[in-house]
Formats: structure tokens, sequence, C-alpha cells
């Protein structure tokens, strides 16, 4: 499933999200992926006051009875739903803005000044959606229109050493 063919499945699961049985839970669908090999759709889902086990049962539930998303894939096929976790994956202008000075990992669809990837401390989000890292060779921008995949970087060394 390419990336344009999963934004459409993200924003069908956010008009579920908002529909009568989970608008109070304020959830958001942040990112969803496809994985090819276990014909497999995982969604990430948030809500302000966070996600625990029953809230991805209560969602994966919703979208097993979405006619459309099953229209969207063709033939059988699994549904994950999960939380973020603290690799969190960042898709929107106002994922980037939320961590502001974290470290993150960044894919995009195609080369912008010469990378297409890049690893380093998030700057900037300006008002036309320019993301601005700072990275070992130096500042960086792209476009959020090109992001393939975004996520936070844990320092899994330093929680241990706390």
């Amino acid at each position: 499933m390419n990336r344009i063919l999963l934004n459409r499945a993200i924003e069908l699961i956010q008009t579920q999200l908002r529909s009568a049985d989970l608008a109070s839970t304020g959830l958001e669908c942040i990112e969803a992926e496809w994985l090819t090999y276990e014909k497999t759709l995982r969604v990430f889902v948030d809500a302000p006051e966070g996600v625990n086990l029953d809230t991805c049962a209560l969602v994966s539930r919703n979208l097993n009875d979405c006619d459309e998303l099953d229209a969207m894939i063709a033939g059988p096929w699994n549904l994950e739903v999960s939380s973020p976790g603290l690799e969190r994956p960042l898709r929107r202008p106002e994922h980037f803005r939320k961590f502001i000075g974290a470290t993150i990992n960044v894919n995009l669809t195609e080369k912008i000044s010469e990378r297409r990837q890049a690893k380093g401390k998030l700057l900037d989000v300006s008002n036309d959606e320019l993301v601005t890292l700072e990275t070992d060779e130096g500042p960086w921008s792209f476009p959020v229109a090109k992001l393939h995949r975004a996520n936070i970087v844990f320092d899994w060394e330093r929680s241990q050493s706390t």
C-alpha cells in the first residue's frame, strides 16, 4: 500500500473516530502503516489522556465494521491498533510542533537538498509546513508534503541511567 492510499486510510479512520461511538474520546489517528508480508494494517491512535489497551480494543471493534476500509484493501487482511509508543510517529505539522527539541528520524518520498533521510534535532516547523532539523551535516529543511515516515528517537541508554 503506497503513501497515498495510507493517507486515504488515515482520513477514513479519522472519520470513524469522530463517529457517535467514539466522538467523546478525542481520539486521533496519527499514522498508519501497511505490513505487506503479514497483510496487516497497523493503525496508531492517540488521545489527550493517552491510549491504553481498552482504547485500542474499542477502536479495533469500530474499524472492523468499516466497509469502506475493507473496500480499500483487496483480499483478507489484519488490523492492528496501537498507541504511538515512545518512538511515536510524526505526520502532520502539529505533530512536529509538539516535539520541537526532540531527536527524530525522517524518511522522505524524494530527495530534498540531496537527502532523502536524516536523523537530527527538530528545530522548527514554519507556517508554510517546512520542517527544519539540526543534523550532523548541518541544518536541513523539508516540506511535510514530501514526508514518507518520521518518528521520535527515544534515548534508551539515557532512560536506563536514570
